[in-house]
């Protein structure tokens, strides 16, 4: 959207959304454990320009993005009802129950906002130019709650008839994690300002 707000003063805004739906794993298995991502995104500008006379100009530039990758089952109170942990068959015997439900959730959310003011001006012989520009970058890190579910490794079938003892030596184990928080917050930020003749 065009819009001239003055003689002195015009603007222009832009919004533009999506929406994405990504297939990320298919478990052979059963259809609980497959792995999907939903992405909506957002985006925006707003920019806006202001004459001073036949001098000078400035404009100012405000813009943002948000988006989502995140990637679960699709139900994952389901998949973890159905079988409650990942067992996966050192030797490769059979295919791993409980599909991916040991690397999920991960994934992350963006945020990104930015601002930017530049001033265009002539006085006499001399051009000048100087800004501003700031930007700040909020993302959510969904990866700390990997593991959550378990990821009970078997070293061969053998050892899971039993009880994971295998005369082998194949090793059965259990790694599964608890953090205090299945996501973190972090802050990026930049500020800069520049001039030029």
């Amino acid at each position: 959207m065009d819009y001239n707000v003055t003689n002195n003063d015009r603007a222009f805004l832009r919004i533009n959304y999506e929406h994405g739906f990504q297939a990320g794993f298919t478990d052979p298995i059963n259809s609980l454990f497959n792995l999907v991502s939903d992405q909506p995104a957002w985006q925006g500008q707003l920019n806006e320009t202001h004459t001073f006379g036949s001098a000078a100009v400035n404009q100012l530039v405000l813009s943002g993005q948000w988006y989502q990758a995140q990637f679960s089952t699709p139900s994952l109170a389901k998949s973890l009802a159905a079988f409650p942990t990942t067992l996966h068959f050192g030797d490769s015997s059979f295919n791993d129950l409980g599909g991916l439900d040991r690397i999920i959730p991960q994934g992350r959310t963006l945020l990104s906002t930015r601002s930017r003011t530049t001033t265009r001006a002539q006085c006499g012989a001399t051009n000048l130019k100087f800004g501003v520009k700031f930007r700040r970058n909020d993302v959510t890190d969904f990866n700390y709650g990997q593991t959550t579910s378990g990821f009970l490794r078997v070293g061969s079938l053998g050892a899971f008839f039993n009880g994971g003892i295998d005369p082998s030596g194949s090793a059965t184990n259990l790694n599964q994690a608890f953090p205090t928080a299945q996501s973190q917050p972090f802050a990026f930020y930049t500020l800069g300002g520049y001039d030029a003749r």
